[in-house]
C-alpha cells in the first residue's frame, strides 16, 4: 500500500555499539507507522515520498542475505511500477549506506550519504536541510538515539519540510538492549499528531531513560529536564521526597541514594548514573507491584 509521506529522515548505524536506527519527521499523521524499519544486526530502512511500505521487509531481507544497500535499492526500484515517486534510505549492520530519490519526488527532494548514515527528504525548503542534518549527526555526541534526534532537530531548524510538521518517530535496535533489558528494540517512541513533534519526541526520550533504565546502566547523564521530572516523581511516590521540600532536598536525597543502593556517584556536579536510576526504578516497580496485589 502506498501513501504520500513527504518528510525528512535519517537511517544510521553505530558499528561500535551495534545500534541501528531511524528517525523521521513529517507533515503526515503517524509517520512512524509507515516510514521506518529496523532489524537488529541487519539494517535500517526509511521509505518515503509515495511510500511503499513493502520496501521495509523486502530491503531488510535482502540485507540479511548479504546484499549491499546500493544493490538492494537497485533491486527494489527495478521491480517497482512507480520508481520515480519513491525515496529510500538504507544502512546495513556494517555501516554501509545508500539512498535513492526518484525524479518525480516533489521538490526540493534529495538524499545525502555519509559514513554509517544516509539522510533523505522531499518537499523540503532546500538542500540546506539535509546538509544541516548531516552536520549535526556527524558532530553530535552520545548514543545513537541522541545523535538521531540531534539530526532531526537540526533539519527542522534549517527549514524542514515546506508543508509544516505533524508527527515524528525514533526507532533504535541494539543486541540484548530491549525496552525491558532483553531482546533488541531499545527505543521505539513516536509522536503521532503535534504542532512540535520533535520537541515532544525529545521529552519522550528523556522519560524513556528513566522508565527503561535497565538500558542505560552503563551511562551517565545530567539530571535535568524530563529526566529529572520523572525521577523526582518516582522518588516522591517511593516516599523519599515531600512536595514542599523537593527543591531543598533533591540533591542531598540523591547523594543518600547512592549510599543506600551501594552505587558510586559519577564525577561532575549534577550528574547521575544509569545504574542508580535502574536500581531506584526497579525498587519502584517492586513497590507498585506489591501495592497492586494488595488492591486485588
Amino acid at each position: 500500500m502506498a501513501f504520500r509521506a513527504s518528510t525528512f529522515s535519517i537511517v544510521a548505524c553505530d558499528p561500535g555499539s551495534g545500534e541501528l536506527g531511524v528517525a523521521v519527521q513529517s507533515k503526515f499523521l503517524a509517520v512512524g507507522s509507515l516510514v521506518p524499519g529496523v532489524r537488529c544486526g541487519t539494517g535500517a530502512v526509511a521509505t518515503q515520498a509515495k511510500t511503499n511500505s513493502c520496501f521495509i521487509g523486502q530491503a531488510l531481507d535482502l540485507l540479511e542475505r548479504g546484499i549491499e544497500p546500493q544493490d538492494a535499492i537497485h533491486r527494489l526500484v527495478c521491480d517497482d511500477p512507480e520508481p520515480d515517486v519513491r525515496q529510500i534510505g538504507i544502512v546495513d549492520g556494517k555501516g554501509r549506506s545508500s539512498g535513492y530519490t526518484g525524479k518525480g519526488c516533489i521538490e526540493w527532494a534529495g538524499h545525502k550519504v555519509g559514513e554509517n548514515y544516509c539522510c533523505q527528504g522531499n518537499v523540503l525548503l532546500g538542500p540546506i536541510v539535509l546538509d544541516k542534518m548531516a552536520e549535526a549527526y556527524e558532530s553530535s555526541q552520545g548514543d545513537l538515539p541522541r545523535r538521531l534526534l540531534s539530526a532531526l532537530s537540526a533539519a527542522e531548524k534549517a527549514g524542514g519540510e515546506r508543508r509544516g510538521r505533524q508527527s515524528s518517530a525514533l526507532i533504535v535496535e541494539r543486541p540484548f538492549h530491549g525496552m525491558l533489558g532483553e531482546a533488541e528494540r531499545s527505543v521505539d517512541i513516536r509522536v503521532d499528531n503535534s504542532f512540535w513533534p520533535i520537541d515532544e519526541l525529545s521529552k519522550l526520550l528523556e522519560i524513556h531513560r528513566v522508565e527503561f533504565a535497565a538500558n542505560h546502566r552503563d551511562k551517565c547523564y545530567p539530571l535535568e529536564g524530563e529526566t529529572r521530572k520523572k525521577f523526582v516523581e518516582i522518588l516522591r511516590n517511593m516516599g523519599y521526597i515531600s512536595v514542599l521540600g523537593e527543591k531543598e532536598t533533591i540533591e542531598s536525597i540523591i547523594d543518600g541514594l547512592y549510599g543506600t543502593f551501594s552505587v558510586e556517584r559519577p564525577e561532575g556536579e549534577g550528574n547521575i548514573s544509569g545504574e542508580l536510576v535502574h536500581r531506584v526504578v526497579e525498587k519502584w516497580y517492586e513497590i507498585e507491584y506489591e501495592r497492586l496485589k494488595e488492591l486485588g
